[in-house]
């Protein structure tokens, strides 16, 4: 029946999770680091190929589907190579490295987490400008009012 067919297929690396027919019969893990084999590192290289693409695909009759199935390939690629350069969450002050616990980490505006002695904007070097912030700020809240130019008008 149609159970066999949908039955989830083991990786093809072998390491012991599941592939998708999707992904090449690869699991997620694999396939991330497959594109990033696969992919260019530069980016001129990618400018060049994103390029040369369009009239090869023309000339090889891709339809749009395919076009936009190989284009939502590389923005996945894109958007995972993104996520490796910037990680999202650390448990450890960026300045000393002590190990927080939720209740003592302190995200700044500069975006790093810091722990209790280094919570304040003097003592990690921020560099965050908060005169400038605080300007804007009060730039939005106070918009310019100006008094009608024709007294008479009704």
């Amino acid at each position: 029946m149609s159970s066999s067919a949908s039955a989830p297929s083991p990786c093809a690396n072998g390491c012991g999770f599941f592939g998708s027919p999707a992904t090449m019969n690869l699991c997620s893990v694999c396939f991330a680091n497959h594109l990033h084999e696969v992919a260019p590192s530069d980016k001129a290289a990618e400018a060049a190929v994103l390029t040369e693409e369009k009239p090869a695909a023309a000339a090889a009759g891709l339809t749009d589907a395919e076009m936009m199935s190989k284009i939502e390939h590389e923005d996945w690629v894109q958007r995972t190579s993104k996520a490796k350069e910037n990680p999202f969450y650390s448990n450890r002050c960026t300045e000393c490295f002590k190990k927080m616990g939720l209740a003592m980490r302190f995200q700044c505006r500069c975006g790093n987490a810091y722990c209790l002695n280094h919570r304040n904007s003097e003592a990690h070097h921020c560099s965050f400008d908060y005169q400038r912030a605080g300007v804007i700020s009060i730039i939005r809240s106070n918009p310019l009012v100006e008094a009608d130019k024709m007294r008479d008008r009704i």
